[in-house]
């Protein structure tokens, strides 16, 4: 998780709670691309899967054919640590597939 410098009353279940109640999919990925973290309400209410099945599976499995390979080549650029945002398609737990707005920042884990 992303570090927060310390302020009084903020913590790691306001984080929580935050992550949790907005309308956005937010995870974290590791450099061998395997996902370390989930917004879990979200990715249940709008891709309609549990946390558990996209731990266990790549998360490039449910990116669209035709965008897989402009979103291995954003992660490929990330790598240099640039914020990059594209348009791309992820597969629902029903088979179809919805446009999400693809944003890639780099983070540094100094742990």
């Amino acid at each position: 998780m992303i570090e927060v410098e310390e302020s009084p009353g903020f913590s790691d279940t306001k984080l929580k709670l935050i992550s949790e109640n907005v309308n956005e999919l937010i995870s974290i990925v590791d450099t061998d691309r395997k996902i370390e973290f989930l917004n879990k309400i979200p990715h249940l209410k709008i891709l309609g899967y549990h946390e558990k099945d996209l731990m266990e599976n790549s998360w490039l499995n449910l990116v669209h054919p035709e965008d897989l390979k402009s979103v291995k080549n954003i992660l490929k650029i990330n790598a240099k640590r640039k914020n990059l945002i594209k348009e791309i398609r992820l597969r629902d737990k029903n088979g179809n597939f919805k446009k999400f707005e693809f944003v890639v920042r780099a983070f540094v884990d100094y742990d």
